[in-house]
């Protein structure tokens, strides 16, 4: 006996068994996505369920209007969800593995130390020895678990204390912090 508006949904019937992903993507992060061959891949992670197993699917249309307030664009795919384990609406963190820009190099975000006013990296420049360098880096862009920093540097940056890794040197990624914490101590000292 309800009288109901007929632009009313009383039903949403859905094979959920492959879901729609829309996530947005900075601007400055366009150009190497644009780069890619397609179709892209990406990995879609839940926020809700950090340890969940990753969801691989691939990206159908990359959007062309930037958000003026967001500076993103938005980005369309799919992904497969046997069983139904994801959720329609659920939050998601979604991962495109770009290869680095000409000029950039990759090194794993736990070799990043950043403490609000620069980002440097610890390199052990020799594998026989065990002594350490504090390299002075500039990030271009990070990702989930690779942060990009500029390889060679104009003379400029150069000249203002920027430094990347070289070719060959291994670079610290678990207790860097406490070297350079150390090698602050060590300078203290022999002020």
């Amino acid at each position: 006996g309800d009288l109901v508006d007929t632009a009313t949904d009383l039903f949403k019937v859905a094979d959920l068994s492959r879901l729609s992903v829309w996530a947005h993507v900075y601007e400055n992060q366009l150009p190497a996505l644009l780069r890619l061959p397609t179709p892209i891949p990406w990995t879609i992670h839940l926020k809700a369920d950090p340890s969940a197993p990753p969801v691989l699917g691939r990206i159908d249309m990359i959007g062309s209007i930037i958000d003026p307030n967001q500076h993103t664009a938005l980005v369309r795919g799919h992904v497969e969800n046997p069983g139904e384990r994801l959720r329609a609406g659920q939050f998601i963190t979604a991962t495109i593995d770009l290869p680095p820009s000409p000029g950039e190099i990759a090194i794993p975000i736990a070799a990043l130390i950043e403490d609000g006013q620069e980002s440097v990296v610890m390199v052990q420049p020799s594998a026989t020895e065990f002594r350490y360098a504090l390299r002075r880096v500039q990030v271009a862009r990070r990702g989930q678990e690779v942060a990009y920093i500029h390889g060679p540097l104009p003379a400029r940056e150069g000249r203002s204390g920027f430094q990347p890794p070289r070719p060959g040197d291994l670079v610290v990624t678990s207790g860097a912090i406490a070297l350079k914490a150390a090698l602050e101590d060590l300078k203290a000292l022999a002020r």
